[in-house]
């Protein structure tokens, strides 16, 4: 910042009003939330009978300092053993104030991350902002709103709806855009968003965006990078969100009475994490559900 604190450990400012603006960068973040929620279980009385209840916590010092500093720093080195201490200790007063025998908990994340550009030979930060003003000059001078067409985190929007007055002109911008983008250095591929169902057997990269994008959203055109290339935003921090493996693998991890100790490399998702919990609290989802129980991990069949 400016030339200073650049070295680790970083001191939180003394004036409070800067200290809370920069509390998500530093592990302590992880810690008053846990605090949060162990007060707010006593206050709401959650586990005090035999209701099964749900306590649901996000803790975010982990995106910030990656963020910031990158995987393969010192400071998210330190993030990770400090948050393990603080887990731990959440989980040694749950169990002092609730029965650890009725006590099941299932540890994920949302997403991974690619490491700083800098640290890894070959990668880049890439802007597609050139070529898209350039097709948004092009929209102008066919007399369409040039707002109608945006880039956002790899996705190309288009509302077809600026198009009445020319509509084959919207395919003819998405062509053009796609020949562009596709001969970039730093990009593997474009793909018409309509065309993402083709193959999402063995295309795992289509299964991936198709997955990740909602229905209703006018997304036309998606642009994976190379691997370990990032999008640039003008600023030096590690990023994610492209279907790359680094990106999209996390950990899974269930802990309480009804799970077997081990270790599984077979393939799970995030989305199995629902179907698995109702599955051991004996609760009968009210919809269906994308994912399956993770039955391996049990340590013995539960009948309902």
């Amino acid at each position: 910042a400016g030339g200073k604190d650049f070295s680790f450990p970083h001191l939180l400012p003394a004036d409070s009003s800067r200290a809370t603006q920069l509390l998500p960068n530093y592990p302590w973040l992880d810690e008053v939330t846990l605090e949060f929620a162990l007060a707010g279980m006593r206050s709401l009385d959650l586990g005090s009978d035999a209701h099964t209840d749900v306590l649901a916590v996000s803790l975010s010092a982990t995106d910030y300092i990656g963020h910031e500093y990158g995987p393969d720093s010192r400071e998210i080195h330190d993030q990770i053993l400090r948050l393990d201490r603080t887990l731990g200790s959440f989980i040694d007063t749950l169990y002092s104030i609730r029965d650890s025998a009725r006590i099941v908990m299932a540890l994920t994340a949302d997403h991974g991350v690619a490491p700083l550009t800098g640290l890894r030979k070959g990668a880049q930060r890439v802007d597609l902002s050139s070529i898209v003003q350039k097709q948004r000059q092009r929209l102008t001078q066919k007399g369409v709103d040039s707002s109608a067409l945006r880039f956002e985190l790899g996705m190309l929007f288009l509302d077809r709806a600026a198009f009445s007055r020319v509509p084959g002109e919207a395919d003819a911008v998405l062509k053009e855009f796609m020949t562009a983008a596709r001969a970039h250095s730093g990009v593997l591929r474009a793909d018409l968003v309509r065309k993402l169902a083709a193959d999402t057997a063995r295309d795992s990269f289509a299964r991936r965006w198709l997955n990740s994008l909602p229905p209703d959203i006018p997304v036309e055109v998606v642009v994976t990078l190379k691997p370990y290339n990032v999008w640039d935003y003008g600023v030096p921090i590690a990023m994610h969100g492209s279907p790359h493996d680094y990106d999209t693998h996390v950990p899974v991890i269930f802990y309480g009475p009804p799970f077997a100790t081990g270790r599984y490399d077979t393939f799970a998702r995030v989305v199995d994490l629902a179907p698995t919990l109702a599955w051991v609290s004996l609760t009968q989802p009210t919809e269906r559900l994308d994912g399956h129980v993770l039955r391996q991990a049990l340590r013995q069949a539960i009948s309902k």
